[in-house]
């Protein structure tokens, strides 16, 4: 029953697997998090540190990110999940530890940060979009390293993506596949400021007029 389970999760979400670099993951997250239709949105770190120094690089870049993590006393965790559940925040950080139990619905993306240590992780992180009907998209980074442990996960849930391609933030498919706007950049678009009217030069050149007759 726990396998028909997980078929039926990973067939309902899209799911997108990059081989990336460990440089370049801050700069991918950016421009994945302008794509279109992006909502409320998850992304699981391996590590407390890994968690706080993404969260913190979201929000120097303009984005509304909070996080949850071990090293967070029980007060800061509430606001945050508090923030992310009323979209005040709409990026929530997260180790899997600290992600345990929550449930909240309307995510339409998560985003594996690292490779999942198995496909049950990995199954259990990527349900956590895609909820009643709706549809979801995951996306998961796989370093050098991390290829065997994803070739198990490939393996064992028959995705049919054993060899994730080489990609980069500048990868014309990685903006393709996700929707991502070909103008997007790795910070939050300001919005184009208004233009100030021009103020009116009628009095002065009455004035003017007066002066020369």
């Amino acid at each position: 029953a726990q396998s028909e389970d997980s078929g039926a999760v990973v067939k309902k979400i899209s799911q997108f697997v990059y081989r990336a670099h460990e440089m370049d993951k801050d700069e991918m997250v950016a421009r994945i998090l302008q794509a279109e239709g992006r909502g409320q949105t998850m992304i699981f770190c391996r590590t407390k540190r890994n968690c706080q120094k993404l969260t913190d690089e979201l929000k120097e870049r303009g984005y509304k990110a909070t996080s949850i993590h071990g090293d967070l006393g029980q007060s800061a965790r509430e606001k945050a999940l508090s923030d992310f559940k009323s979209n005040k925040k709409d990026i929530l950080v997260a180790t899997d530890v600290a992600a345990r139990g929550i449930d909240i619905d309307g995510i339409t993306h998560v985003i594996n940060y690292h490779c999942p240590e198995d496909e049950k992780t990995y199954v259990h992180r990527i349900g956590r979009t895609a909820r009643a009907g709706a549809s979801g998209i995951a996306i998961t980074f796989v370093d050098w390293d991390e290829l065997p442990r994803w070739a198990n996960i490939n393996k064992v849930l028959e995705l049919g993506i054993a060899e994730p391609v080489e990609t980069y933030s500048s990868s014309a498919h990685f903006y393709e596949e996700l929707k991502i706007p070909k103008d997007a950049t790795g910070r939050v678009p300001k919005p184009p400021r208004e233009a100030k009217p021009k103020p009116i030069r009628e009095k002065r050149e009455r004035k003017r007029t007066k002066k020369f007759r």
